[in-house]
């Protein structure tokens, strides 16, 4: 009998029992016919035993046999050999999940904190899951993220992406941001690389003159929120978690909790004096924690970094309406993945060998966040087809549809084919940095495609398994679909086995029995020409001593080394 929590995953089975029906598991010893005791082990290594004639397992085998399958069935193995941190050892193991490493092949989900490719995931087998999606970089790159935004807002309606600051690629597009200095002077802008994390090689300038063109790396250049909210005179931004679970359709969960992340020194407005000051300007926590105003706590409400939740509690007892705010920024999310639907969906059926065909962004797809509503489609591009055709009740569906209440899915009966509810082998947790400006509205930072999963608080450890333990019920595995999997994989190669055996048995006599008929009739043909060119009688003469078995044809060496033979015998 098994038993598995709703929450957890645990499974446990009972000890299977031996045939002595004692509970220890052990054999009882029973009296043979030679005198002695013998196990029942020994009754199914020579089946010499009453009642048992070798030619089936004993009940205690056969119970062996079933305890160890159901237990197969019941395990979930995860592959951590390319993530470095503990929390997902901690959920994982939590989850019922058993670690392995690169050797074990049949794991059922890898996580890893590098980024996939199509080869990867076409590696993959049908009930396996991998934490990134191929093609994903599209927006966790600022230069990339930067193309795709101005794409969208080049043909959708007027404010429906003016929720990303201006940006401008170094060097290819300096020419356009000298034009924007000089028209829009005494700006502050913020030098990034395209690929940076944790605050690596930012830096402020006013101008164009005054950014380094010594990069080690590709940079982008982004104007500057000058006027950012604040919270006791300190600037801080959101970290937002999404969970995108499929591309096609489009499937994106945003989790209620985050985290608030403060700057350590109090604002004040760009200017040449305070350009510098990094804990001033970045909220960046790899930055600040190393200040010594950093705060320690071990509250969600107090300290330099807090709970989103309890900076919705300050901010609606100020009177600010936080419900407005939340569907703004579940609203950029999805607007954020929505350029890059159709390369995900097209980057996963090629990996995964599909014969669907990616379904545009507007079909079947339901945001998480408020709909476009009122938005006219002005061009037949995948950049504007969603913008009319999303679902007006998208938020009760997102609603009813988060990963806490995802129902599990069951694997579907054909072990090789994707999983009777299609569900996807790939998921991926997403990181947005958001920053409220001083009217409260959500302006996207950037994307990170391998968010940070350290506990390095309290705070940190409940959001952070909090969010990872979601994704992983959300994700509802099955083992039973590997053990199937496996079970089929060994039926065909044992049926393919057999026939090729079987046909190469066939072709083999047959081709014996051609080569002998051949040979004989080649030496027949002969034996007659050779009588009637001596004018000899071949009416009488019996052919069969032209015609030998081993299609040898007659006074040959191999003839003779046959003839040899038989005549030994």
């Amino acid at each position: 009998g098994a038993r598995c929590s709703v929450r957890g995953w645990w499974t446990m089975f009972a000890a299977p029992r031996g045939t002595g029906g004692d509970g220890t598991g052990a054999a009882r010893p029973r009296a043979s016919s030679g005198g002695h005791s013998r196990g029942a082990s020994d009754d199914m290594r020579d089946g010499s035993s009453e009642g048992n004639l070798g030619s089936t397992p004993s009940t205690s085998r056969r119970r062996r046999e079933a305890a160890s399958a159901a237990l197969e069935a019941s395990k979930l193995r995860a592959n951590l050999s390319s993530c470095k941190y503990e929390s997902v050892r901690e959920v994982t193991k939590k989850h019922g999940y058993e670690e392995v490493d690169d050797e074990y092949e049949h794991w059922d989900l890898n996580w890893t904190d590098l980024s996939v490719s199509e080869h990867r995931v076409s590696k993959m087998l049908p009930f396996q899951r991998v934490n990134h999606f191929p093609g994903m970089m599209e927006i966790c790159r600022k230069a990339a993220l930067s193309r795709h935004l101005k794409r969208m807002r080049s043909v959708c309606p007027t404010g429906t992406y003016d929720f990303a600051p201006e940006t401008w690629e170094h060097p290819n597009e300096m020419e356009a941001f000298r034009k924007h200095c000089k028209a829009h002077p005494g700006g502050s802008y913020i030098v990034k690389p395209t690929a940076g994390a944790m605050g690596r090689g930012i830096y402020l300038v006013k101008g164009p003159d005054a950014i380094d063109h010594k990069h080690e790396s590709a940079v982008v250049v982004q104007k500057y929120v000058s006027s950012p909210f604040l919270v006791d005179g300190f600037k801080f931004d959101l970290r937002i978690y999404a969970l995108v679970t499929c591309v096609d359709p489009l499937t994106v969960y945003v989790y209620e909790e985050g985290i608030a992340r403060f700057a350590t020194t109090r604002y004040q407005k760009p200017t040449a004096a305070n350009l510098a000051s990094k804990t001033m300007h970045l909220t960046n926590y790899s930055l600040n924690k190393h200040s010594a105003d950093f705060v320690h706590t071990e509250t969600d409400d107090e300290g330099t970094k807090r709970a989103l939740s309890a900076l919705w509690k300050d901010l609606r007892a100020k009177g600010h309406d936080v419900d407005a705010l939340w569907r703004e920024i579940r609203d950029l999310v999805w607007k954020t993945v929505a350029p890059i639907q159709p390369l995900l969906a097209h980057a996963y059926h090629s990996a995964t060998k599909s014969d669907r065909k990616p379904r545009d962004l507007a079909f079947g797809a339901r945001p998480i966040g408020g709909s476009v509503r009122n938005a006219r489609v002005i061009s037949d591009s995948y950049a504007t087809s969603y913008a009319s055709r999303i679902d007006s009740s998208s938020e009760k569906h997102a609603a009813e549809n988060t990963p806490r209440s995802a129902s599990r899915r069951e694997a579907s009966s054909d072990a090789f084919g994707e999983t009777s509810g299609d569900v996807s082998r790939c998921f991926e947790i997403l990181g947005f940095d958001v920053l409220l400006d001083d009217r409260l509205r959500p302006r996207l930072i950037e994307v990170n495609h391998s968010p940070s999963f350290g506990m390095d608080s309290p705070l940190d450890r409940r959001v952070k398994s909090g969010l990872i333990g979601d994704a992983l019920r959300a994700l509802a595995p099955d083992p039973a679909a590997r053990v199937a999997w496996v079970a089929e994989t060994k039926r065909r190669q044992k049926q393919r086995l057999y026939e090729t055996f079987s046909k190469r048995s066939f072709l083999s006599n047959a081709c014996y029995f051609v080569r002998e008929q051949k040979f004989g009739e080649r030496a027949e043909k002969k034996c007659v020409a050779e009588r009637h060119a001596n004018g000899d009688d071949v009416s009488d003469f019996d052919f069969s001593l032209v015609r030998r078995p081993s299609g040898a044809e007659p006074g040959s060496r191999r003839d003779r080394a046959v003839t040899r033979g038989e005549s030994a015998e």
